[in-house]
């Protein structure tokens, strides 16, 4: 009753969940695209129409990172660290900026598909920020340093 409600107050006469499922969303399904491993992060950028999602190693896979985007784009990137798995990332411009568990920052190319680099902090990371404007990434330490 209340999304009726709710519908009615913000002027929608149509309620669009009525065409949801459960099988929509059913994670099991996950491995028709290829993700054999847990998912630890799905970030989106809306500009370039991709979705980068992150996994964790496990007995199933190592971890990756998988780049979808439209018109059937499809990117792959092992993290360089074996038994690394994918803990923040985030696109900035034509890069994805990768932190995984162990610490190390990771950065991808998106056009040419590749790795640009790789960088770890001497120390333990609690805060990463990037901005698509700047070619910085910022990290902060646990122990107050940038």
């Amino acid at each position: 009753m209340t999304h009726l409600l709710r519908a009615k107050q913000s002027g929608i006469q149509t309620d669009f969940s009525e065409s949801l499922n459960s099988t929509l969303f059913a994670p099991s399904l996950l491995s028709q695209y290829g993700i054999n491993s847990q998912i630890t992060k799905v970030v989106y950028d809306p500009v370039q129409s991709l979705l980068a999602v992150g996994t964790r190693a496990t007995q199933f896979g190592i971890g990756r990172v998988y780049v979808f985007g439209s018109g059937r784009i499809e990117v792959q990137f092992d993290l360089p660290r074996r038994g690394a798995g994918v803990k923040w990332m985030s696109f900035c411009a034509d890069r994805l900026v990768v932190l995984d568990d162990k610490g190390d920052l990771t950065v991808f190319a998106l056009l040419e598909k590749s790795l640009q680099s790789t960088f770890s902090p001497p120390g333990s990371v609690i805060s990463v920020a990037c901005d698509p404007t700047l070619d910085f990434v910022l990290l902060g330490l646990q122990n107050g340093e940038q």
